[in-house]
Order: C-alpha cells, then structure tokens, then sequence
C-alpha cells in the first residue's frame, strides 16, 4: 500500500502533542493513540481498496497510425465490483510521440457496475514498428488515506506508414488518369500517344501533327486529336538505403521524402492501372516486389517498405542492377531514389544509373538540400559566415556538375526541394507515359 499525502499530513499532525510534552507528560499517550488510530485506519481502508480483478482496463487503438498524423487512442476502464473506485491511469507510449496525455495520468471516478472511456490523441514523429507499453493503475481508499499501484500487461506493437496525403489531396479520374492535386498543376503534356480518344479544339502549345485536318475544315475552326496515354506500363521504384541518404533535411530523414513521393507515385500509376514495383538495396538488396496492378499491390508496397532505414553500408548499385536484369527483363520505367555529391565520387554511381538504360527508361531522382541552398544564398558579414557560404556554393556546383553528366548520357533528372519532390516526381511521370518514352 501507498500512503497518501493527506495521511502522511494526518501523521505529521498527530505528533504536535510531542512538541508541549515538558508542559504535559500526557501529551505522549496522546501523540501515541493518534499514531494507532491513524495506522488502523489506514489498514481499514486499504483492506477496502477494490481488489484489482474487479477492474478491468483495456487500450483500444487503429490499425495502423500514419507519420505525422494525429490519431485517437481510447482507455476502456470497467468497474466490475459493487463499490465507487476512485484511480488514476497512466499509459506509455511509444517514444518521440506527441501526445495530449496528461504526464500525471488520468484520474476518474467510477460508479460501481459500470464502464468510462478516456481518450487521448497521438501523433507519431517516426514511421517504422513500435511499440506501446505497460498501464499504471492507481487506487485510492475510500478515505483516501492509502492506495493500492499495480501495473496492467499490455504492451501494443504498432505500425506507423508514411503519411501519403498530409498534404496532399488526390484526386484521379477514372476515365482520363489525370491528376489533381494540392499543390500540383494539372498539367498536360502534348505528346503522340498511341490510342484516339477523342477531339478538341486546338490549343496554341499543340503539336501540328495532331491538328486533325478533316475535323477542321468540317467545324470551322482548328481541331486537334487527343490520344488516351498507354495502360498497364511497368514501373520499378529504386531505394537507395546506402550512406548517402543518411543525411536529414529540417529534421527528416532524406529517406522518408524519398518513401513517400515513392509511395504517392505508385498510388497513382495504380490508379493509372500501370504496374508497380520495388527494390531496396544499399550494399545488398534488400526488398525486390515485382511490378503488379491494383488495390492489393499498394497494400504490399505499403507493409514492405514502411520500416526501411538509411544505413551506412557503401551503395552497390551493380547488384541492384544485376538483381533488376535477372527478375525482370520488360522494359519500364525505373526510377532511382539517390544522392549525389560531385561527380568524381558520384561517377560509379552515375555509371550504373545510365547502364540502366540499355533496357529501361531511367529518372534519378536527388533531394536538393534547403540547409545548403539557404547557406549559399545568405548574406554574409563575418568571416565565419564567408567560409560556410563559399562551401555550400561549392557543394551545390559539384552536385551540379554530377547531375550534368547524367543529364548529358539520356537520364532524366529530378533535382528539387524535398517539399517539392512528390508534385515534380508525379508530373515528369505523367510526362514519360503521354509521351510513350517507356
């Protein structure tokens, strides 16, 4: 049993009389007889304290929590016995969460024979598995001069996924798979397709050759074919987990920009009813997913690539490469999610990238680092500040440079700002499949 603060302040009390015993020699009798009236009652009202069995405590939870979003967690507390409890409950939650838990715990009253719901809300800062822990549970008499603690097994394995759609909302259109998004122009690229959907009229950035010339002299004014864009086209994601994506930009992993404009993709080639695929690799592969279509295909991208981390291990991109050649051997779209720094150290990198293409359509795509381009932008006025500008200027020139050598040997390059990453990954997509490149 626990002594509560109104018992302890009780005890300290009762030892007053102690205090004026050289005016009374009975004032120790009486110190005394508090000190026994206070431990019995304190025995009296532990020996009331609802044994622990007649409470039941239960945490119920979603499925699956998303990074960054904000979730409800409820506490089912049962009082099964015939007498008022009055607790306190304290959960554990996984660490780094942000949460409205009170870090006293939760205190309730609770009339005999009957239920209480708490709800707290949670948000998690790290995508990947862990955990909840145990419950605290504390008991007061019904003098509250005691209380009973015990703790309640129930630690909880959870999930957290990359939050597809914080910022974004996605729409997809059934008919035509154009994308519309917050924070993405609708764009449409002009280009030859392969199947005739239907006519138009001209707008002035399209192509003479989809001028329809016989729709044009019987309407009147200039018309243009628009072709429905290819279905059921490969597309393979690449994760490079090697040392190069350590790094975070504004406290996020590169890695986790990376996954989620990998996963926001895949969310809309599927809609596309395009096939999508993945591998993981850093000095070894680590995942390879084929390339289906539907619903399903998404739910095994998400359960196999939510709890992927950056390692230290030097990237072997040959082995990713060899792994892809061997698996697969249909022509796709492969887009590989890296870093580059300069193109000496960058230049195997760059090797294996164009390799790729003998078979594929290839898009790297580099997180700009906005610590760096923010460093090289600054104005300076001390010497310190001189130095950390020249070196961020000459790292984004060298990182430049690299990505100019791949530019140059056919690959598409994606270099942007890691808030921009998943509008400039979505739309060079719609880009390559309108204009048949894969």
């Amino acid at each position: 049993m626990i002594p509560s603060r109104r018992w302890l302040t009780l005890l300290a009390l009762a030892g007053l009389p102690l205090l004026f015993t050289w005016l009374w020699q009975g004032f120790t009798e009486v110190s005394v007889l508090c000190y026994g009236v206070l431990i019995a009652l304190a025995w009296f009202d532990g020996r009331r304290i609802v044994p622990h069995e007649h409470l039941v405590i239960e945490r119920e939870t979603d499925e699956r929590f998303l990074l960054l979003g904000e979730s409800s967690v409820l506490l089912r507390v049962e009082n099964r016995s015939d007498t008022p409890i009055t607790l306190e409950i304290k959960d554990t939650l996984p660490e780094g969460w942000h949460t409205d838990h009170p870090e006293t715990g939760f205190r309730l009253e609770i009339a005999p024979r009957t239920r209480h719901t708490l709800t707290y809300n949670v948000t998690p800062q790290e995508r990947g598995d862990t955990a909840f822990g145990d419950l605290y549970v504390r008991v007061q008499g019904a003098f509250g001069l005691v209380a009973k603690q015990w703790t309640v097994s129930a630690p909880l394995a959870v999930r957290v996924y990359p939050n597809l759609f914080k910022d974004a909302h996605l729409e997809i259109s059934a008919h035509r798979g154009r994308l519309q998004m917050a924070g993405v122009r609708a764009l449409r690229i002009q280009g030859i397709g392969r199947e005739f959907e239907s006519l138009r009229d001209y707008q002035p950035d399209d192509e003479l050759r989809r001028i329809d010339w016989k729709a044009t002299a019987r309407r009147g004014k200039l018309t243009s074919r628009q072709y429905e864009t290819e279905r059921s086209q490969n597309l393979f994601l690449l994760f490079d987990v090697g040392r190069t994506v350590v790094a975070e930009i504004d406290g996020i992993p590169k890695l986790d920009y990376a996954l989620n404009a990998g996963l926001l993709l895949a969310y809309v080639a599927l809609q596309s009813e395009d096939r999508v695929g993945a591998i993981v690799f850093s000095d070894t592969v680590h995942t390879f997913l084929p390339p289906r279509r539907g619903n399903t295909q998404l739910e095994i991208l998400h359960k196999s690539l939510y709890n992927i981390r950056a390692t230290f291990q030097e990237t072997d991109y040959r082995a990713a490469r060899t792994e892809l050649q061997t698996r697969w051997r249909k022509r796709s779209l492969v887009i590989c999610f890296t870093d580059l720094w300069d193109s000496e150290s960058s230049r195997y990198t760059i090797e294996e990238i164009t390799a790729l293409q003998a078979h594929h359509a290839v898009i790297a795509v580099s997180l700009l680092d906005t610590n760096l381009l923010r460093a090289s932008q600054m104005p300076v006025t001390t010497p310190e500040e001189v130095y950390r500008k020249s070196a961020a200027v000459q790292v984004l020139e060298e990182r430049a440079e690299a990505l100019r050598l791949l530019q140059q040997r056919g690959v598409f390059v994606i270099d942007t700002p890691a808030e921009k990453l998943s509008a400039e990954l979505i739309q060079r997509y719609l880009e390559v499949k309108e204009r048949v490149l894969i």
